[in-house]
């Protein structure tokens, strides 16, 4: 547990993948010490460099597969909590990230957040029907929505 802030992508990954109620110490730990550490590097693996460790996004997606009340009352504490952080990079990206976890991940103890983020989602939704968000994907089978990453390479001219 003194290593939670060593965390990196393949250990959230593999936590994503391998669903265990066991882990949760582990990512409570990792939210209360790193989380909101993020410097904006998303190198996507271990170097053993502090700035080579986890996206937010994918401490995201390892926490919403628990599915537990513990878990939800954990995310609710980051949708409070990241709107107040001004310096966080991908600030807006992270908590979007967060509420269609949540809303992509339909269970009795996230039934609460749900109803709390709703407003945000069918404003996601509404902007996509009209064409003004390109990062976003309905799924009109589900009324679910999906966040697109834009692979593409910004070039800089000086």
């Amino acid at each position: 547990m003194g290593n939670a802030w060593k965390m990196s992508s393949v250990s959230f990954k593999l936590m994503h993948k391998n669903r265990d109620t066991a882990w949760f110490e582990v990512l409570q730990k990792y939210h209360r010490v790193q989380f909101y550490q993020f410097t904006g590097n998303c190198r996507g693996g271990f170097s053993g460099v502090v700035e080579d460790r986890a996206n937010p996004e994918e401490f995201i997606d390892a926490l919403v597969v628990q599915k537990t009340p513990e878990s939800a009352r954990l995310m609710d504490t980051m949708l409070m909590r990241l709107p107040q952080l001004k310096c966080l990079p991908k600030l807006e990206d992270i908590i979007e990230h967060l509420m269609l976890a949540i809303w992509n991940n339909p269970c009795p103890a996230y039934e609460q957040l749900r109803n709390k983020i709703r407003p945000e989602i069918e404003k996601m939704s509404e902007s996509q029907k009209k064409g003004y968000s390109s990062s976003m994907e309905l799924l009109p089978a589900d009324s679910v929505i999906k966040r697109v990453v834009d692979t593409t390479e910004e070039e800089i001219w000086w």
